[in-house]
Formats: structure tokens, C-alpha cells, sequence
């Protein structure tokens, strides 16, 4: 009985996987119910009236892949970049959609041609990526009317950090020699992603979409039906976050009933809570910082199953943005499942290079360098340049400390729990923690509880930017009654 228990959990959990569904699934007939069913499951959503007929053409014609999907890129730009801007300005923004296009092409053909660069360039391609992009940044947020005024300037402003990343994947497919034989049409719809997305590449770039991409209809339909379970958890995800909101922080809602509303427990949010701390107590101090966690695990899971599983409908089978965080026993192992390709692009830009660079130096020497590199450096490095214009209008001395002082403090902490986290993953090999023992378990629980709390605590210095350093160290103390 409970072996045919465990069977039927595993087929339902696994149903995308079943061998009959994908041989269905690759057939036409196949191919038009999950259509239908993405149709059902995105319906609503911001962007399902462009990116469903272009999937629409992709069952039909899924050779030309990249073609409908950079299509797709043209239609985002309409969407984003017009769209930013009056109707009455609609010349400037003409413009700016293609300043942005002939820049991305100019990067496209130096990976296309990464052999003929200069050593110089070949050997810092992504340092003279970044001088190209911040030198245009800079000049952009100095200098506004000089090409439309304050909105042209700052559509440029936005888009600029969203395609540098980008950008970056595609010089690094260069340097690795796989840019050489592509098109301007293997890259272009990453760049301009239909299916959405954020300054952080969902997906990467050419080489990991393109090693991950469905090369047979039987792997087309393994890939599209493990996107359906994607948006059905998106829905779910939704579905339950919307309730969450209710009952924890008495958030209304047209599809909660009036009368769950009287029973929420009306805790604040965590930002909220720090700014006026002596209100409450200790309790509910731990009740909402946890809470917190749990809330940013709904926010990125809901995003990126979404991105990700639209991404899947096009064949390209990759790994999802946030899988089971909450689960995690250890610091690292957290920060690889909750956000996975910002995770991915701090190590490939930053943790990489900074490693290799230091071959020779003594290991935990080299993996406090490359660590720091990445999670702390690499970090601010990020956010600084996502919230560039916000803070060149603040000034720096206000920059410094309503936003910058409390990430530094942060990213630090993150760094630092990062870092001892590897070295203990380093010194536990091949001494697996068994499960079969009750002591074994509550070690694991142990150490979920101790992660997400790591997590927790420092979550104080990366939110509410405006608060100053004695509110936040008071808040901590509060903690612990002190």
C-alpha cells in the first residue's frame, strides 16, 4: 500500500517526465493542447497578447526558433522602449531603440570577431564592455537634453544596465570560440527578451540557452510540458501568495472574502516595522523577519517561474530561477537556490575570473578573494549600477547614506557567510549526514532554521535603505531583549 502510494506521489509530481505524455506531446494534436493550455494559464498576464502568437508560430515552424523569438525582441522594444515614452516624442524614441540596437550589434560583431581584436581588448573584453557602457551611462544622466530631454535620457538610463549583463554573456561566448559561426539572430532575442525578465538574464546567454535547447520534437515536448508545470506553480504560487498577504499582513484583495480579513494578524512589513521598532514586541519582531524571508521567496519564485517556464515553451529546457530555498542546510546552498541566475552571473563575471586569476595563491587565500569578489564587489557593483540614476539624483552624501551604507554592511555579511559556508562544504566531503535516525533529522532541521535565521538577520540592512546605521544595530539588540 504505501509503495503504490509512493508510485502514484511520484507520478504526479513527475508527470512532465512520463515517456507517453512526451511522445503525445510531440505529436500535433499534442502540440495544440499545450497550447491551449498556456493560452489558459497566461491569460491575463502583462505580455500573453504578444508572446502567444509568436508561440503560436513556433508549433508551427519550431526551425525558425530564433527568428520568431527576435521577432519577439522587436515587439519588446515596442513594448518597453515606446511605450516609456509620449506619443508626441515617438521621433526620439525612434531613435533611442535604435542607438540601443546598433550598440548591441557593435558588441555582436566584436564576439563574432573575437580572434581579430586587440590583445588588449581580448584579454579585458568585459572590463571594455563595462568603460563602453558606464562612459554612455555616465554621459546620459550628466547630460539629458542633449539627446530629447530628461524621458529620452532616462529610457537610455534603464536600458542600458538591462542589456549590459546581456551583452556580457555574448562577448564571453566569443572569447570561448562559439560566437564565431551564430547570427545576429542567435543572440538578439535573448537580448530583448519577449518572455521577460529583469537586468539579470534569466536563462544566461547563448551557450547555456543553446546547450539547453530542444534539438527533436520528443525534446521539445519534454520541455514545453515542464513549462506547463511551471506556470501552474506560478498560478499556485499566486494563488497562495495573494491569501499570504491576507492572513499575515491583512492585505485586501478581490479574490479574498471580506470576512478572512477580520481574522488577519495584521503584522507590519519588515521595513516598515524597523522604522518604528519600539512599537512591538519581541515576538513579533522574530515573526516578521522570518516572514520576510518567506515573502522574497514568493517574489522571485513567482517572477522566475513565469520567465522561465514561458522560456520552456520554446524549448529551451533550463534550470528555474528559485527551486526550494526554504530547504536549504546550508548558507551557500540558499543563496544558489534563491536566485539562481543572479547567483550565475556574480560567478561567471566576478567569482571566475578572480579565482583563475589567482591560481597560484593559497586556496582559502584565493576563495576569500574570488568570494568577496563576487558576493560583496561584484553585489554593489550590480546594484549600483541597476539604481544609477536614483542615485545620481540624490547626490553622493545622500546616496551614501539612504541606500549604499546599509547594502555595503549587507553584501559584507553575505560575503562573510558565504565564504565560511564553502570552506565547511570543503571540509564535510564524503561525510553525508544519514537520515534514517531521528537525531539525524533534527540535525537537518537544525540547520534549515539556522540558515534561513543567517538570512533573516541580515535581510535588516537590505531593507527600508532610507534607515540609519544606530536604528538598525538598535533593532538588532532588540532581538535579543538588550
Amino acid at each position: 500500500m504505501i509503495e503504490s502510494l509512493k508510485k502514484l506521489f511520484h507520478l504526479l509530481r513527475h508527470w512532465h517526465e512520463n515517456d507517453r505524455l512526451i511522445a503525445f506531446g510531440a505529436t500535433p494534436a499534442g502540440r495544440a493542447i499545450i497550447f491551449i493550455f498556456a493560452l489558459l494559464l497566461l491569460f491575463g498576464h502583462d505580455y500573453a497578447k504578444f508572446f502567444m502568437p509568436l508561440l503560436a508560430l513556433f508549433m508551427l515552424l519550431p526551425q525558425h526558433r530564433n527568428l520568431i523569438l527576435s521577432f519577439g525582441g522587436l515587439l519588446y522594444i515596442y513594448t518597453r522602449v515606446f511605450r516609456r515614452v509620449a506619443d508626441s516624442e515617438l521621433w526620439p524614441a525612434s531613435l533611442v531603440a535604435a542607438f540601443l540596437i546598433t550598440l548591441i550589434y557593435l558588441v555582436y560583431l566584436a564576439a563574432k570577431n573575437f580572434d581579430k581584436l586587440p590583445k588588449i581588448i581580448r584579454r579585458f573584453s568585459q572590463t571594455w564592455l563595462h568603460t563602453l557602457f558606464i562612459a554612455i551611462l555616465i554621459f546620459v544622466i550628466l547630460n539629458p537634453n542633449f539627446i530629447g530631454g530628461q524621458r529620452i535620457s532616462n529610457v537610455i538610463a534603464v536600458f542600458l544596465p538591462f542589456l549590459l549583463w546581456r551583452c556580457g554573456y555574448m562577448l564571453m561566448s566569443g572569447k570561448r570560440g562559439h560566437a564565431q559561426k551564430t547570427t545576429f539572430l542567435n543572440h538578439f532575442f535573448y537580448l530583448w527578451p519577449i518572455y521577460g525578465g529583469t537586468n539579470v538574464p534569466y536563462g544566461k546567454g547563448h551557450d547555456y540557452l543553446s546547450q539547453n535547447a530542444s534539438q527533436n520534437p520528443e525534446a521539445c515536448a519534454k520541455s514545453q510540458l515542464s513549462g506547463i508545470k511551471l506556470l501552474i506553480l506560478w498560478r499556485f504560487l499566486q494563488f497562495f501568495n495573494v491569501y499570504f498577504n491576507c492572513i499575515f499582513y491583512g492585505k485586501s484583495s478581490p479574490f479574498v472574502p471580506a470576512w478572512l480579513l477580520e481574522y488577519s494578524l495584521g503584522l507590519p512589513r519588515f521595513g516598515k516595522m524597523l522604522s518604528s521598532y519600539d512599537e512591538y514586541s519581541i515576538g513579533i519582531y522574530w515573526s516578521v523577519m522570518f516572514l520576510s524571508i518567506v515573502s522574497g521567496v514568493l517574489k522571485f519564485a513567482i517572477l522566475g517561474h513565469v520567465i522561465i517556464g514561458c522560456l520552456r515553451l520554446f524549448g529551451f529546457n533550463v534550470f528555474r530561477n528559485t527551486y526550494k530555498p526554504l530547504l536549504s542546510q546550508t548558507i551557500l546552498e540558499f543563496w544558489n537556490r534563491y536566485y539562481y541566475y543572479f547567483k550565475e552571473l556574480l560567478v561567471e563575471f566576478f567569482f571566475f575570473p578572480i579565482y583563475l586569476s589567482f591560481s597560484k595563491v593559497n586556496y582559502k587565500i584565493r576563495l576569500f578573494l574570488a568570494t568577496f569578489g563576487a558576493a560583496f564587489f561584484g553585489n554593489m557593483y550590480y546594484h549600483v549600477l541597476r539604481d544609477s540614476r536614483s542615485l545620481a539624483n540624490m547626490g553622493l552624501k545622500q546616496a551614501w547614506t539612504d541606500a549604499l551604507a546599509s547594502r555595503t554592511v549587507y553584501c559584507l555579511l553575505l560575503a562573510t557567510g558565504i565564504y565560511i559556508s564553502m570552506l565547511r562544504e570543503r571540509n564535510r566531503r564524503g561525510k553525508d549526514l544519514k537520515t534514517d535516525s531521528l537525531f539525524s533529522r533534527s540535525q537537518i532541521i537544525v540547520r534549515i532554521i539556522g540558515v534561513v535565521t543567517f538570512f533573516a538577520i541580515i535581510n535588516v540592512w537590505n531593507v527600508n535603505p532610507g534607515l540609519s546605521f544606530s536604528q538598525r544595530i538598535g533593532f538588532l539588540l532588540s532581538l535579543f531583549g538588550l
